[in-house]
């Protein structure tokens, strides 16, 4: 058996500022408890008790201030306990690990504690310390909610408008009216509204566009109202059914799908769901509204439905031929959480199958070594299954470390993912070494090619042809991302690097994202490679983010668009999967995956 490889929970998404995935925002912390002297925090990390002075390389009073003026008098909490998100938000995503910079309260020594792990334990138990300690206080009331004056936020919608008129990648791609939009979501706001309502409409006129990577930063999870359902839903075949939030069993074994909830059918709850979710791929807008359905407040609202402190849910039989009602308590605090699935060591499984799986694309060196003490472990094996199911994305380092051992060294160079920048006011066209370095992609102009990758771009151009043909004006020129193989035997981290030759299937879902959505498509149509699942969610977007003046809303806004080699999108289409296998149900608590089940008949 072998060991587990935890690629980080770090931005499901190919994100380069602020966002760390489609999903909500890790909940993680790098110490255990923190405590304040005046502006400056205390931490406590592995027993001791530290002056914290820069976290990889920021300077502490830069997060301060930036807590300070993001989320007023949440500051402290925010810093405390949604470090991920503050990082995200100020454009430094953290990875697993950090370097703090501190000095030792009794030593009165300066030092770097390098690779701290972010952990929910860490994060569980400083919000657990908050919250003892504001049980021992007088009791307040819930704070009022912020109001916007209405000019201001027409102001803001102004700002928006032109920002996506300048520098948003997808502004023309459908043909959206997002000026229309605009003014008619202007004309709605009259003298005030609250904030979080003002980011739900924001929201709701971002989803035009199609792109899950343009939306506001830390939705749906950060801006909905509390109140949420106790248990997760799912979907298999077109039914949605409900189980509990450990994975432990169905709400009701006998009766694991959910026919309705406060007298509406289940399809009414999911079109309110859905429209919040970006009009990307089909898959994706089903997938995200189902997970929605946890927020019950919001769409009791959305629905014009009564508040109440218990959910009136029907259940159905499979068969559809019984029913069972039952009243549910409202989870007023905490909403449930789906966490990574499924969740299965790296070993090597009957008939001599090796199983690695991918959590998330991660860049950390320690991860990536990780990654190719395995593939040296399944040298042996007869066949390969790599999972990236529900791998929400992150950076494109797995990509670039895994795609050589698939590559036969006769085939030359592959063009994985070709992409064009949306050029802000005033920046040329043509320059040399392009924008996209940070993803992997050069234009044809670049220094970084070999003579071998300059012949194999060459000839791909000539035959490539995007589904969206792109305003030239507005974009730069094409940049590309080119993986080479390597010569059996050379030298990597302390190992000889040797092909993997046996046959090769991925499992993918709709859960598959971003950065996850440029690693599927650079294996689609290898030689000896099958993808295997249902389509991905569709998504390559590299977002960057923008502060609304008055408001102080973050949106982000794709600033590339992103191309498989095949001329697709990747944004509102995702990757087909070569053989097409549809989870059951029981797959979502473990006790059966019949899509891996089908991968092995398929190897074996």
């Amino acid at each position: 058996m072998m060991g587990t490889i935890k690629l980080s929970w770090i931005t499901l998404t190919c994100c380069a500022t602020l966002l760390a995935s489609p999903q909500d925002y890790p909940e993680l912390a790098p110490y255990s408890a923190i405590r304040w002297k005046d502006s400056t925090p205390e931490v406590q990390v592995d027993g001791s008790w530290y002056e914290l002075i820069a976290l990889n390389g920021l300077p502490c009073e830069k997060i301060v201030s930036f807590c300070r003026e993001t989320y007023g008098n949440k500051w402290q909490q925010r810093f405390g306990e949604d470090l991920v998100r503050t990082l995200t938000e100020m454009g430094h995503e953290p990875e697993a690990t950090v370097d703090l910079k501190v000095r030792h309260l009794k030593k009165d020594k300066v030092s770097i504690l390098n690779d701290v792990v972010m952990t929910n334990e860490n994060r569980r138990a400083v919000r657990d310390a908050r919250r003892t300690k504001k049980k021992k206080g007088p009791s307040r009331a819930e704070p009022a909610a912020v109001q916007i004056p209405g000019e201001r936020a027409r102001a803001d919608l102004d700002e928006l408008r032109q920002r996506i008129a300048s520098q948003y990648s997808y502004a023309s791609w459908r043909g959206a009216d997002y000026k229309t939009a605009l003014e008619e979501l202007k004309s709605g706001l009259g003298d005030s509204i609250p904030l979080d309502e003002l980011q739900i409409r924001i929201q709701k006129f971002l989803a035009i566009f199609g792109d899950g990577h343009s939306r506001i930063a830390g939705f749906p999870g950060r801006v909905l109202p509390r109140g949420y359902a106790p248990f997760l839903f799912g979907e298999a075949e077109g039914r949605v059914f409900v189980f509990e939030e450990d994975r432990s069993d169905f709400v009701d074994l006998e009766h694991p799908y959910l026919r309705s909830m406060d007298g509406l059918e289940i399809e009414s709850w999911l079109r309110a769901a859905s429209e919040i979710v970006a009009q990307g791929s089909p898959q994706w807008i089903r997938s995200q509204s189902v997970r929605n359905l946890r927020y019950i407040t919001y769409l009791r609202q959305a629905l014009g439905l009564k508040q109440s402190r218990s959910i009136r849910v029907v259940l159905e039989s499979e068969d559809g031929k019984r029913t069972r009602p039952r009243d549910v308590q409202v989870a007023s605090r905490r909403r449930p959480a789906y966490g990574p699935w499924p969740r299965m060591n790296n070993q090597v499984l009957p008939g001599e199958i090796g199983y690695l799986r991918i959590e998330r694309m991660e860049s950390a060196s320690k991860i990536l070594d990780a990654l190719r003490r395995s593939m040296r472990r399944f040298e042996r094996t007869h066949g390969l299954i790599i999972d990236v199911r529900g791998n929400g994305g992150g950076t494109r380092d797995v990509l670039r470390t895994l795609l050589p051992y698939f590559l036969k060294e006769d085939d030359g160079p592959r063009v994985v993912n070709v992409a064009a920048y949306r050029l802000p006011p005033g920046i040329s066209r043509g320059e040399k070494e392009g924008y996209l370095e940070n993803r992997f992609l050069f234009p044809v102009t670049s220094k970084v090619w070999s003579e071998a990758e300059k012949g194999t771009i060459a000839k791909f151009s000539g035959g490539f042809r995007p589904e969206w043909a792109l305003p030239e004006k507005d974009f730069s020129a094409w940049h590309y991302m080119v993986i080479s193989p390597m010569s059996k035997g050379d030298q990597r981290d302390n190992g000889d690097f040797s092909p993997y030759v046996q046959p090769v299937v991925v499992l993918l879902d709709e859960g598959c994202f971003s950065a996850t959505d440029v690693f599927l498509g650079a294996l689609k149509g290898l030689s000896g490679v099958t993808l295997m699942g249902t389509p991905s969610g569709g998504g390559s977007g590299r977002v960057a983010g923008i502060r609304l003046p008055h408001s102080q809303i973050v949106v982000t806004l794709s600033s590339m668009a992103s191309f498989q080699p095949n001329g697709m999108l990747y944004d509102g289409k995702g990757v087909e999967p070569d053989v097409i296998v549809h989870p059951l149900p029981s797959d979502w608590l473990g006790r059966t995956d019949t899509v891996l089940e089908s991968a092995l008949k398929h190897l074996q």
